[in-house]
């Protein structure tokens, strides 16, 4: 069970790093190792993007197999197809530390919005005291009306997703804040169409 490597007060890079090596641990044993992740493993998966690199830089045959990612859930559930008129998708920190471009012309999809600027890990939930930053560099190209999806794919077949839908504006209020976790992400519809050259 590589969870048990998170700990409060740790960087979850180091986690990241840690469960690699407990994978290539076993590898260069010369044992068979299959590691199995929630989601695609290559989708906001780190360490086994990191553990297959390693392996094959040290001699070892190691591929990764597809999974069914939180993104494959979402166009699913909303309806949507990346295809028309174009999606965009963005991890929420990068988005504001590197001042990304947003173009509201096409789907954006926008993940861990839940913990904006948390480098750590916390077994309570995150505390996610920065998302107003997230809301006001959203409305520079959104404006306060537009409507924005709160989605968590499901985990469990029996389980339904979180879809829910707020107005821009109204994610300021600390009530609505404390619904978004570290698995939470952003659907935000097209604003406008592009003129077509």
């Amino acid at each position: 069970n590589l969870y048990v490597l998170y700990s409060n007060n740790k960087v979850r890079n180091i986690t990241y790093t840690e469960m690699s090596e407990a994978i290539l641990h076993y590898v260069r044993e010369g044992k068979k190792v299959i590691a199995i992740f929630y989601g695609h493993p290559g989708i906001f998966a780190f360490s086994p993007h990191r553990a297959i690199l390693i392996a094959k830089k040290e001699g070892h045959r190691a591929q990764m197999r597809p999974g069914i990612s939180a993104l494959d859930c979402l166009c699913a559930d909303l309806h949507i197809d990346p295809a028309h008129p174009g999606m965009q998708t963005h991890e929420a920190t990068d988005l504001l530390v590197r001042k990304r471009k947003i173009d509201p012309t096409l789907h954006v999809v926008l993940w861990q919005v839940g913990l904006i600027g948390e480098m750590g890990y916390r077994d309570r939930g995150y505390l996610n005291q920065r998302f107003c930053f997230l809301v006001e560099y959203l409305e520079k190209s959104y404006g306060k009306d537009h409507l924005i999806t709160h989605y968590i794919a499901s985990r469990y077949a029996t389980v339904k997703p979180t879809i829910e839908t707020f107005v821009l504006s109204k994610l300021y209020h600390p009530e609505i804040q404390i619904q978004f976790t570290g698995i939470s992400t952003f659907y935000i519809p097209p604003k406008e169409e592009s003129s077509i050259d």
